[in-house]
């Protein structure tokens, strides 16, 4: 009987994700990570994670994903998460 080969071919690729903050936009501290971060929108998590804005709302709860202190704005997202390993 002839001996049977088996070859696996393993692809792993990387995304990159890019914001381009605007000129309104500032750098914020981010106590939890102790470093200046890009603040994100609900809606450029979701872009980034590619999901719904209903599912960053449940990371925000599960404590996966967290929010940076900024005053008197609407919620901004820390964007650390971007930069971490899975």
């Amino acid at each position: 009987m002839p001996k049977l080969t088996i070859t696996r071919t393993v692809i792993t690729t990387r995304e990159v994700i890019r914001f381009y903050p605007s000129d309104e936009v500032n750098f914020g501290w981010c106590a939890v990570c102790r470093k200046e971060v890009f603040p994100l929108t609900l809606e450029q998590t979701a872009e980034a994670l590619k999901v719904e804005v209903a599912e960053v709302y449940i990371r925000l709860a599960a404590g996966e994903i967290h929010l940076l202190d900024q005053s008197g704005g609407s919620l901004r997202i820390c964007s650390a998460f971007l930069t971490t390993e899975p």
